[in-house]
């Protein structure tokens, strides 16, 4: 029987032992940003609406067409939103390389990397986007105007659902990444809070075995695994 690693899953985790036998992880996200989410969410209307307009076109050069494919046309694109949704998502997340070891903290993106001290107080947070209050209010302004038009709208909130993913120094706060979706932001999280703990306690010398074999130590004479 296969045991699961607490490491498996999202996001994708590496665990790696030098040889004086210390782990260390690299965890590689990948994740929308809230702008990459608003863009995404105008490019499935635009090509739900291109699908239609096709599909309107090329129904209309067809004779004797059935109401149930006249039907089709102006419904399946609408309904393919979330497929194309998750099309188009694989192809703008964003990746983040995020290497912990007992001593330091090194963040890697596309423009460079940054390395933090780990040894030094710290703590790992999902904090709500700066600019949520901000969108919350000028959708409630907009609600309000369109009231009293006697019209009834929807916002869709971008940054509300976002968070900052932070590695917080005493006294000083360092974004690593801004990620859309509360699920995915709650997993970045709790993965780098659950690898800096194994690190705490692997520098304490109380770690914990992530596989079955680490549980038991070296004896003079084992066979080698």
């Amino acid at each position: 029987m296969n045991i699961r690693s607490p490491f498996a899953g999202y996001p994708t985790t590496k665990v790696t032992t030098d040889k004086d036998g210390k782990t260390a992880f690299t965890v590689s996200p990948r994740y929308l940003t809230p702008r990459r989410a608003q863009v995404l969410f105008w490019a499935t209307n635009i090509a739900a609406i291109a699908l239609t307009y096709y599909g309107i076109v090329f129904m209309a050069a067809q004779s004797g067409a059935s109401g149930w494919a006249w039907f089709a046309v102006f419904v399946l694109p609408w309904l393919l939103r979330p497929f194309m949704w998750q099309v188009f998502a694989a192809f703008a997340a964003k990746r983040k390389t995020i290497h912990l070891s007992e001593k330091t903290l090194t963040v890697r993106g596309l423009l460079g990397g940054v390395t933090f001290d780990r040894t030094m107080q710290h703590k790992f947070s999902a904090l709500a986007h700066d600019k949520a209050e901000a969108e919350r209010a000028g959708h409630e302004l907009q609600i309000r105007k369109a009231a009293q038009r006697g019209q009834i709208i929807g916002k869709r909130a971008i940054y509300g659902k976002s968070f900052h993913i932070t590695f917080e120094y005493p006294g000083q706060r360092n974004d690593l990444m801004d990620v859309y979706g509360p699920k995915d932001a709650a997993a970045i999280v709790g993965r780098l809070q659950a690898c800096d703990a194994w690190l705490n306690a692997q520098a304490s010398g109380e770690g914990f075995a992530t596989r079955a074999q680490d549980q038991w130590k070296k004896q003079p004479g084992d066979i080698p695994g």
